[in-house]
């Protein structure tokens, strides 16, 4: 066997292995301060939450790729925009580029993972630093999105976003969302639209476990998506900025030269 054959031999096992492992490393972190058993798990090249579990069980639906392609689970973040992207985002893909970004770690430790990344290039989100942090501790699990816009010039265009995050919860038998005492049972591929502020409270109940969504750094027209397309297995309650509607009509987040962002979403089980 030659050397060049065997180096040759060696990429494709390797290739192999990635493959069959995803290419990917997923972080575990424990819940901290709290006797009860269960992680979080968040995948360590794009930041993003692939599953969780409490008391042995599913806070999340398990991430998956679907034979057409498709990615289901987790909870992704969507950015620089959820859903299809508006005229000013032509060429990007559904619900940004954030989720499929390689992302750096930045912190990591028993019950705190953060990640970040800076994105150059593109006309609206150039120069853009993002960053990820997922926190597991007391009966809570906080994910945060933190952005900022560093033009090279100073006449750059203010990037116009509308971020949110996007969880997927497991049909655990009787699933329902609460939101000022009103209950809504129906989840389905057209997905619909309630909105919501920080002061009002939003249970998520999955069947077996029940749990409180917090918002931060929303505003008092945030849009709580509901949507599922295959609702026998899980459901969708999505926290954005706002509706597609204002949106397209250029009411979003107009990010600012040089400042800083900070949205979370918080369950508490």
């Amino acid at each position: 066997m030659t050397y060049g054959f065997f180096v040759i031999v060696c990429i494709i096992v390797l290739c192999i292995f990635l493959t069959e492992k995803g290419g990917e490393k997923v972080h575990d972190i424990r819940y901290v301060g709290t006797d009860e058993a269960g992680f979080l798990s968040v995948n360590g090249d794009n930041g993003m939450i692939v599953g969780g579990l409490f008391q042995g069980k599913n806070v999340f639906f398990p991430f998956m790729k679907r034979a057409d392609g498709k990615e289901r689970g987790g909870c992704p973040i969507c950015f620089p925009a959820f859903g299809p992207p508006a005229p000013v985002y032509s060429g990007e893909e559904q619900h940004g580029w954030l989720r499929h970004a390689h992302l750096h770690t930045y912190t990591e430790d028993r019950s705190v993972i953060s990640f970040g990344v800076h994105a150059i290039g593109g006309l609206y989100y150039g120069n853009m630093n993002v960053s990820v942090m997922h926190t597991a501790k007391n009966h809570a699990l906080i994910s945060r999105l933190s952005f900022a816009h560093n033009p090279v010039c100073i006449d750059d265009i203010q990037p116009l976003v509308r971020p949110g995050f996007h969880p997927y919860f497991p049909n655990d038998g009787a699933t329902k969302l609460i939101v000022k005492g009103q209950e809504y049972t129906k989840f389905c591929q057209e997905a619909r639209c309630i909105f919501v502020d920080s002061s009002d409270e939003i249970v998520i109940d999955t069947g077996r476990l029940r749990m409180t969504m917090v918002l931060e750094g929303f505003t008092d027209r945030t849009c709580l998506y509901l949507w599922s397309d295959n609702p026998r297995k899980y459901f969708c309650v999505e926290p954005v900025f706002c509706a597609k509607e204002e949106f397209l009509l250029g009411r979003s987040m107009l990010i600012e030269h040089g400042k800083t962002y900070s949205m979370a979403m918080k369950l508490f089980l």
